[in-house]
């Protein structure tokens, strides 16, 4: 449908939902107020609704019907939420236009599934990340506590959360203010309700004021099979890690207007969600954003991922952001800013499905950790760096680790002054066969900060030394010859030969202590 279709009239696309109903697409011109577009978009489609829509919003904030669709920053592909109200009479309509937000309650609807086996036993219903520090402590003891956090490299390991309680995530007080209602029947608040029969049910959580911090609020919530946020009110909410950690039955979330514009925190938001295959956060407003370690980490049945509108340039750390998303075939980054980026290790760790990535928005000069980055993106065929700047980068060990599909890595425009480890750098790479390392210098004389690999803690050298750890660099790469790699530092490139031959002549395991293609090489300061 075209509303105000002029000549050489540009026009949008742009989408209306009702509040208590189905969504429509219309063509409308940028410049017309959105009061006109309104009313012609009423009286064509919805004429019961005249003199009852109180407000429209857009990612939780209330639109100025006067301004236009440029003035009220709306795009091609944006929608808007018309909030009805039964209106007595026209006269009262202008004195309730902008009270949706005060009027309409903000709340949040799951369903949870319980099973023949959940009947009279205690089921979470939500967390805040205070009742969680009581559930690991309360595990610590158990036979199972190991087996079910293990993962030391996400934020969300039993062991970080106890060693290093943030004080930025303590939200109980508030996310105890919020009432609960299963199947419409308030219950006093809890964090788990007993049911007594088996079946899906429809609880809402019901919340009278802004809440600024939710982080940990559905965490380690397994009967969680669907989430609906669509009415929930974020617009002063800056705190949003591990909202779904371990939720991993997780299958649908309604996140369209969730409005992120002040959100700083993503840690782990969707960690764990093995049974999502599709997330949508094309609307999520990420200018603030500084952190999202492990955002999408184990999400291992995700095939769709959105991320066209993503807004990373206060992002510092990328950290296994996308790590074990096996199923994920297609990445669209172009619009990544990572100019503020110090962490980005395992940020594509065993994206197994992965055939083509294009990082040309990749810039980092800041960033440090680059360990495991494509570790084990088997199917990757082809990586495109072009912009890549690593004059930061310490540790890029095991980085290119089996990535046994790729034929040819163009890193020349990689610097490694600084890089301290560089072992199983592309190890695995079984079908490379040709690598340009114009610009990779083992640096003999500057002062390092030294790095542990395990802890990722910087602290300074205290020997004379510098230790550059190349072991096994190119181990097991039957197709690469030394002629078709491109570099000008022979201590780097005998490194590599010596490292060849050992694979060509299988003598791998019993390489000697001695041989450089197996040792930290340590130059001495001057």
């Amino acid at each position: 449908m075209d509303v105000h279709n002029g000549i050489n009239q540009p026009t949008i696309t742009i989408f209306f939902s009702l509040s208590t109903g189905p969504r429509y697409n219309l063509k409308a011109n940028p410049y017309f107020s959105l009061k006109s577009i309104l009313n012609s978009f009423i009286q064509s489609n919805c004429p019961t609704l005249i003199n009852r829509i109180t407000a429209v919003l857009f990612k939780g904030i209330v639109l100025d019907l006067n301004k236009t669709l440029l003035e009220n920053n709306i795009k091609e592909g944006d929608n808007m939420i018309l909030a009805i109200q039964n209106i007595p009479n026209k006269s009262q309509e202008s004195s309730l236009n902008y009270q949706y937000i005060n009027l309409g309650q903000s709340y949040i609807i799951n369903e949870y599934s319980i099973g023949q086996n959940d009947i009279n036993k205690n089921t979470r219903l939500l967390n805040s990340y205070e009742a969680y520090q009581r559930y690991l402590l309360q595990i610590q003891s158990q036979s199972d506590y190991q087996a079910q956090f293990t993962d030391n490299q996400s934020m969300f390991s039993t062991q970080s959360v106890l060693k290093q309680p943030r004080e930025e995530y303590k939200n109980e007080r508030d996310i105890k203010e919020c009432k609960i209602e299963i199947e419409g029947q308030q219950i006093p608040f809890s964090y788990v309700y007993q049911f007594k029969k088996q079946g899906n049910y429809k609880i809402k959580f019901i919340f009278d004021k802004n809440i600024k911090n939710i982080s940990y609020i559905f965490c380690n919530c397994p009967n969680l099979i669907s989430a609906d946020f669509s009415h929930f009110n974020a617009q002063n909410t800056s705190k949003m890690a591990c909202i779904f950690s371990n939720c991993d039955n997780l299958t649908k979330v309604n996140l369209a207007n969730l409005n992120t514009s002040n959100a700083t925190n993503m840690n782990s938001m969707f960690f764990h969600c093995n049974h999502l295959t599709d997330i949508d956060v094309s609307s999520f407003d990420t200018t603030n954003v500084r952190e999202m370690k492990s955002m999408f980490k184990k999400c291992t049945k995700l095939t769709k991922l959105n991320l066209s509108n993503f807004n990373t340039q206060n992002v510092v750390n990328m950290e296994s952001m996308f790590y074990d998303c096996k199923q994920l075939k297609e990445l669209i980054l172009s619009k990544f800013n990572t100019k503020n980026v110090v962490k980005m290790g395992g940020m594509f760790y065993n994206c197994v499905s992965l055939k083509n990535l294009d990082l040309f928005s990749f810039d980092n000069p800041k960033a440090q950790d680059m360990n495991c980055m494509f570790y084990n993106c088997s199917s990757l065929v082809n990586l495109n760096l072009p912009n890549f700047n690593t004059n930061s980068a310490i540790n890029m060990n095991s980085m290119f680790y089996n990535c046994s599909s790729l034929i040819n890595l163009n890193l020349s425009k990689f610097t490694t002054n600084k890089v301290r480890y560089m072992n199983n750098m592309f190890a695995n790479c079984t079908s490379l066969a040709n690598l340009d390392l114009s610009n990779f210098v083992l640096n003999y004389n500057n002062n390092f900060n030294n790095i542990n690999p395990q802890t990722q803690m910087i602290y300074p050298v205290t020997v004379n030394t510098n230790i550059v750890d190349t072991t096994n660099i190119t181990s097991n790469c039957p197709n690469l010859e030394l002629p078709n790699i491109i570099c000008s530092d022979n201590n780097l490139l005998n490194i590599i030969s010596n490292c060849l031959n050992q694979t060509k002549f299988g003598n791998q395991s019993q390489m000697n202590n001695n041989s450089m293609g197996n040792q930290m090489i340590v130059f001495n300061q001057y």
